[in-house]
């Protein structure tokens, strides 16, 4: 079921998103100023997911979902459509911060564990085996801990 009230330029994510709509709710103004972010690819498969939670679970968890989607990749992730001097400079600034945030330990070996853990949560990169002050066991740490814990 494609809905009448979508507008001409409705992208085909916008399309699988509203099979499930009520002609009466307008959510496509919603989803729309999420969906425009991500590329068709990645969009279309956004899409697909919050039509089968709209299907199952009803409009208000599809819409939570899509929420969900939106702050989990705007708020530390770099742009799906980032090009290498926006990778570079997202690279460059999260290196700042681990150097800000190393000044904050009297203890450089806990700093380095400290910010291994950081980088490996906050933003899903397994830091180097080795660092300036020497090896670390901290990867292996996290990856024991994330496969444990998974």
């Amino acid at each position: 079921m494609v809905a009448a009230y979508l507008p001409a330029d409705a992208s085909h994510a916008e399309r699988l998103a509203a099979a499930n709509d009520d002609t009466d709710v307008l959510d496509f103004k919603f989803r729309r100023q999420i969906l425009k972010h991500y590329p068709d690819r990645f969009a279309n498969v956004i899409a697909e997911s919050y039509a089968g939670i709209h299907r199952k679970k009803g409009r208000r968890e599809a819409n939570l979902f899509l929420l969900d989607i939106k702050d989990e990749l705007s708020t530390q992730a770099l742009s799906l459509a980032a090009n290498d001097a926006d990778i570079v400079s997202f690279a460059k600034r999260r290196a700042d911060e681990c150097r800000r945030l190393r000044y904050q330990f009297s203890d450089q070996e806990q700093a380095v564990r400290t910010l291994c853990c950081i980088v490996f949560h906050k933003y899903k990169i397994l830091p180097p085996v080795k660092s300036k002050l020497g090896a670390s066991t901290a990867p292996y740490l996290l990856l024991y801990r994330y496969r444990t814990v998974r």
